[in-house]
């Protein structure tokens, strides 16, 4: 009977002194944990090997295929009248630059410099 009761009290004990152990490391181990995964994600510079890095932002081929074929459609008569226009626009503005910068160069001629012998 002795025997029994020393079993039970250490059996008890035990048990307190497990279950009390485990509640005072839970919360130190949770801040260890959510320390190093802040630390992790303020450092996480990896390369994603499927996308690359890309300057840009997040690049996701599936969203460019998805975006591809359901946005809108043109037809061969429309992106031929863009590419036109675009050509057209930009020659225009070529020429204007190109005219403004003659019209600069010929409004204030350098003169030339007297050289001595």
């Amino acid at each position: 009977m002795k025997s029994k009761l020393l079993y039970s009290t250490t059996k008890s004990l035990v048990i307190t002194l497990t279950i009390s152990l485990g509640l005072a490391i839970i919360p130190s181990y949770r801040q260890t944990v959510l320390a190093q995964l802040e630390n992790y994600q303020e450092q996480n510079n990896e390369v994603n090997s499927f996308y690359g890095e890309n300057p840009f932002g997040n690049f996701n081929p599936s969203d460019l295929i998805h975006r591809a074929t359901t946005g809108p459609s043109r037809s061969m008569q429309d992106f031929n009248n863009d590419s036109q226009d675009n050509i057209q626009r930009e020659a225009s503005e070529f020429k204007r630059q190109r005219e403004a910068l003659f019209s600069s160069q010929s409004a204030s001629p350098t003169q030339p410099k007297d050289t001595q012998d």
